[in-house]
C-alpha cells in the first residue's frame, strides 16, 4: 500500500485509482528453455546418438566378439570402471562450472546499469569450450561405449541391449547439458531478458542441431 501511495503522489487518489493501479513491470531475467521444440530435442536427441554404439553391440553378438576371459578380468573390473568413474568426474565438473558461469552471466544482465556487466556477459558467453577439452570428453566416453557394448552378457541379447543403451544415452545427454550451458543464447537451455544490443554484438556460432531447429 505504501509503494501504490508512493507512485500515485500528485495525483488525484481514488478507491478505483488504487485497485486498478499496476505497477511497472521490471525486465524479468531468467533462464529456462527456448522453445518446446528444443526441450523435447534435448530429451530426444541423445537417442539417435546411442544408434551407432547398437549397431556395433548387434555385430559383436551376432560374431560373439565379448570379453569374458580370464586376462579380461583386470580390464573388466579396474580399468573400465576406472575410465567410467573418471569421465563422470571431469563431465560433473564441467557443468558445475558451466552452472557458476551461467549463474554469473544472468546477475551481468540483472546488473545491466553497471558499467562492467556487458563487458562480463560478453567475456563469458563467447568463452566456449575448447577443442582439446572436447576431444577428451569425446575419447573417453567412447572408450566406455566400447567396452560396455563388448562385456559378456551371458547370451542375453536384450540385458546387453537395455545396458549399451543406458549408458550411452547417459554420456549423449551429459554431453548435451554441457554444450547447453556453453551457449546462453542458442540451444534448449538459455538466458531470457539479455538486451537486444548485447544480442547484436555477441560472437556465438549456434550448433548444427540449433540452426535446424530455430529456422
Amino acid at each position: 500500500m505504501y509503494y501504490i501511495f508512493r507512485k500515485l503522489q500528485g495525483d488525484h487518489v481514488t478507491i478505483r485509482s488504487i485497485l486498478t493501479h499496476v505497477p511497472p513491470k521490471k525486465n524479468r531475467v531468467r533462464s529456462g528453455f527456448s522453445s518446446a521444440l528444443q526441450s523435447v530435442r534435448m530429451v530426444i536427441w541423445p537417442f539417435f546418438m546411442t544408434l551407432p554404439a547398437l549397431v556395433l553391440y548387434h555385430i559383436c553378438y551376432l560374431l560373439d566378439w565379448h570379453r569374458s576371459g580370464p586376462s579380461d578380468s583386470p580390464i573388466i573390473n579396474a580399468v573400465y570402471p576406472g575410465i567410467f568413474a573418471g569421465h563422470m568426474f571431469f563431465a560433473s565438473l564441467f557443468i558445475r562450472d558451466g552452472s557458476a558461469d551461467f549463474r554469473t552471466m544472468k546477475r551481468a544482465v540483472k546488473d545491466r546499469e553497471k558499467p562492467e556487466s556487458k563487458d562480463t556477459f560478453l567475456l563469458i558467453a563467447e568463452d566456449r569450450l575448447g577443442a582439446p577439452t572436447k576431444l577428451a570428453l569425446f575419447t573417453s566416453a567412447t572408450i566406455v561405449v566400447l567396452w560396455t557394448l563388448t562385456l559378456d552378457y551371458a547370451q542375453s541379447y536384450w540385458t546387453g541391449f537395455a545396458t549399451v543403451v543406458s549408458v550411452a544415452y547417459l554420456l549423449s545427454l551429459l554431453w548435451e547439458v554441457i554444450a547447453d550451458f556453453d551457449d546462453p543464447i542458442n540451444g534448449a537451455w538459455v538466458i531470457k531478458g539479455i538486451p537486444e544490443e548485447w544480442l547484436k554484438e555477441i560472437k556465438i556460432k549456434p550448433r548444427l542441431s540449433d540452426r535446424i531447429l530455430d529456422r
